[in-house]
């Protein structure tokens, strides 16, 4: 699967981006790169149905990453456990961009 990206301009949250969770063998790699300014992000996990006609992200059930929570510098992390979706919540003016390497 190819690396998916997401960037965050600015506080508030990403689009969500959807993990194949069913995978027998879940890897997934987080890589978060500051591009400007001095965003603090926090990257989240959920189970929520992401996909599901009407889901509104705002609504959610988002958990904060163990490691990649409260950061302020470029960093990666990784995801141990299956999750349906991940996003980059940021405060503070920049931009911030997450990508996503699925491996398996």
């Amino acid at each position: 699967m190819r690396p998916k990206r997401i960037i965050q301009s600015g506080a508030g949250e990403s689009n969500p981006i959807p993990l194949d969770y069913r995978r027998g063998e879940f890897e997934v790699s987080l890589i978060v790169d500051v591009l400007s300014g001095a965003p603090t992000y926090t990257a989240q996990v959920t189970g929520d149905d992401v996909q599901a006609e009407g889901y509104d992200p705002a609504t959610g059930n988002w958990l904060d990453h163990s490691y990649l929570a409260a950061l302020t510098a470029s960093d990666s992390g990784n995801l141990d456990f299956p999750a349906t979706a991940v996003r980059l919540s940021v405060t503070g003016a920049g931009d911030a961009r997450l990508t996503l390497i699925h491996g398996g």
